[in-house]
């Protein structure tokens, strides 16, 4: 490829066109960036190591295990965190939606009220007579929740019921 140039300002405007189709063309082959800082910025990676679950890749989500406390089961478990998730288009919310769905349970969408958005940390949501919070560790330490560590490796979401 060939760019003749016969004046300064087919110059200034033919850097962001590069960007635009190289951002364009990305995106077609499934990869997406927010702008030509970005593009750059891979543009100068040496090396790039991918996780093999899937979730970096395909951005594939799924819940592997429920840990139920306090006489809640993990169908009421899976039951008040996908109400919570419900609005939530984050793929981690899918994923709970998923696992509830799975055991071929539904939720009554009526019941979910004052559904917050915790940006970074989580949800929140009252589901009936039970206000539910959904979130990572920092948003229960923040809340002074006491809760376990997930068994397969130290960290995951937490749902949280009554404060419980």
């Amino acid at each position: 490829m060939l760019l003749v140039i016969s004046c300064p300002c087919a110059l200034v405007v033919s850097i962001p066109l590069g960007y635009f189709g190289g951002i364009g063309k990305a995106s077609r082959n499934g990869i997406l960036a927010k702008g030509s800082n970005f593009v750059d910025a891979l543009a100068a990676l040496k090396t790039v190591i991918f996780d093999k679950s899937g979730t970096l890749t395909r951005g594939v989500f799924k819940v592997r295990q429920v840990v139920n406390l306090n006489g809640y089961s993990k169908n009421q478990l899976l039951e008040f965190a996908a109400a919570a998730e419900l609005q939530s288009n984050h793929p981690i919310a899918a994923s709970i939606i998923d696992a509830f769905a799975e055991d071929g349970l539904k939720l009554n969408p009526t019941l979910i009220l004052n559904h917050t958005v915790l940006s970074g940390q989580g949800v929140k949501a009252q589901y009936g007579e039970h206000s539910v919070i959904v979130g990572n560790d920092s948003l229960l330490h923040l809340k002074l929740i006491d809760h376990p560590r997930c068994e397969f490796d130290g960290t995951a979401a937490h749902i949280v019921v009554d404060g419980n």
